[in-house]
């Protein structure tokens, strides 16, 4: 069987995304308007980009920021392994990344190897039932394919939903995502593929640094992983959260990743894991019923591509944000000097009126209504040379922020030729509409936010780690170069 190249890119938002099928045709215009849309949000992130490019930084110190991060150092070289000819994986947790480079050693390709990395280590946390789009091109020359197996609002959905947390959920639709890559590219069997998160999850694996900046931000004031005794199985078992260092288990995520390891994706959507889940939502509020998870299928969308600067650029269309990614490098083509003079889950998908954690204003697009899946910022890209070889693949979590990290790893890469590692240590910035500012990460240069700012732009310092990005190169000679995301501790990229 012909090997694919893949990449898989989670969108961090656990949001659940519009569907190009509806189930009432007066819905389907509205996903015409998501291009329109999104343009006109990105739009002053390619000003920003333009004005940068356009005039040099002035001498104008003003608004000074002296605090340097050590990330761009030790943590890039961290996050890197040595070069390789096999292959590489890069994830936000290096468990991830070593299960995958494992199942490369045992003659997997790279949709075995994206089964067995996408469920552990930080994954752990987030449970089963993430959104994700892969893109996968194979190495005959297929034509490549777009998997969307985002979330679907279920088809009994009473209008009283639309401003429920509890029952506004949509169908997890990863198992069935990563069945149909495994099925239709792996070569490895499906048990051996997903033994490797059963084994993390039952064994356990020592909580790190960026685990507990998740579960800080997550548990609010409420702090359910101790005080809600389902959570605090796994994240307090001894009546205290688990510290930096400590053995976490996830017994019961264990079985039922054996159950889907020995029986099938099948075990997710029917039978005893399935009623459990209805029955855990039904107690909530939820109205998700059993046909609404038998039922969930993937998507296989068309993808979208340019020629940018002698490359072939490969990225989703919607409802996700790839071609968003690519409208911006198609503006940034014409300017020879590129960056010359620089130094240096979804919620509101769930609830109409509410805007997400990244400051996007809520759309009607984007409101939840049966058989839809959301709006995304899933943004992953492949970058091929015009002979059909691979250059790089990158993607991001963060999202709104997922498309401006995404097109600077790509500029940094191709227009400035710097390593994967050194690519993604670069300081980012983030422009979008609504709010109306700028951020610049605190190791930006001093001079060229000022001249932001002299423009009247809303400019704000942020700290590093808005968006968390991997990125895997493939050199003229073969060699592959994956780094992980350097503003996450446990990040890490390996190629063998």
């Amino acid at each position: 069987m012909s090997q694919p190249r893949l990449i898989s890119n989670r969108d961090v938002e656990n949001q659940t995304s519009i569907a190009h099928q509806h189930t009432s045709q007066k819905y389907r215009p509205r996903v015409t308007a998501i291009i329109p849309t999104l343009i006109k949000l990105c739009f002053l992130a390619i000003l920003s980009l333009l004005l940068i490019v356009s005039h040099p930084p002035n001498s104008n110190t003003w608004p000074f920021n002296s605090f340097k991060p050590n990330f761009d150092s030790d943590s890039a070289s961290r996050s890197k392994s040595a070069p390789g000819k096999l292959g590489a994986v890069a994830s936000e947790n290096s468990i991830c990344s070593q299960h995958g480079v494992d199942i490369l050693r045992k003659g997997g390709n790279a949709a075995d190897a994206v089964s067995a990395g996408l469920r552990a280590g930080r994954e752990l946390l987030v449970t089963i039932a993430a959104d994700a789009i892969a893109i996968c091109m194979n190495i005959t020359k297929m034509p490549l394919c777009m998997v969307d197996w985002q979330g679907k609002i279920f088809i009994r959905f009473p209008s009283i939903c639309e401003h429920d947390y509890n029952c506004s959920s949509g169908v997890p639709g990863e198992i069935r995502g990563l069945e149909y890559l495994h099925s239709k590219y792996g070569v490895l069997p499906w048990s051996t593929v997903v033994q490797p998160a059963v084994q993390t999850a039952r064994r356990g694996f020592p909580v790190g640094e960026d685990l507990i900046r998740y579960m800080n931000h997550a548990a609010g004031y409420e702090d359910f992983f101790t005080k809600n005794p389902t959570w605090a199985i796994d994240f307090a078992p001894g009546g205290a959260r688990l510290n930096l260092g400590d053995t976490m288990t996830r017994h019961r995520y264990a079985d039922t990743l054996e159950a889907i390891a020995k029986y099938g994706p099948s075990a997710f959507y029917s039978g005893r894991i399935a009623e459990t889940m209805i029955n855990a939502l039904q107690n909530e509020n939820g109205t998700m019923t059993l046909g609404d998870l038998q039922n969930y299928t993937v998507a296989i969308r068309n993808i979208s591509q340019i020629d940018y600067r002698g490359y072939k650029i490969t990225s989703t269309s919607a409802p996700s944000s790839g071609v968003i990614a690519l409208y911006i490098l198609k503006v940034l083509e014409t300017y020879k000097d590129l960056f010359r003079t620089e130094q240096s889950v979804n919620l509101n998908f769930s609830i109409p009126g509410s805007s997400d954690l990244f400051g996007y204003i809520p759309s009607e697009t984007n409101y939840v209504y049966p058989g839809k899946r959301p709006l995304s910022s899933i943004t992953p890209v492949i970058v091929e040379r015009s002979d059909g070889t691979l250059v790089l693949i990158t993607g991001s979590a963060g999202g709104s922020r997922i498309i401006t990290a995404t097109v600077q790893n790509v500029i940094h890469s191709i227009d400035e030729g710097l390593s994967a590692a050194d690519a993604l240590a670069k300081p980012r910035l983030h422009d979008q509409l609504v709010p109306n500012q700028v951020t610049f990460e605190y190791n930006y240069d001093n001079d060229t936010v000022a001249f932001m700012k002299s423009l009247g732009h809303n400019v704000s310092w942020v700290a590093p780690g808005q968006s968390n990005a991997q990125l895997v190169r493939v050199l003229p000679n073969g060699t592959f170069d994956a780094a992980g995301e350097p503003r996450q501790v446990n990040s890490a990229g390996y190629s063998i």
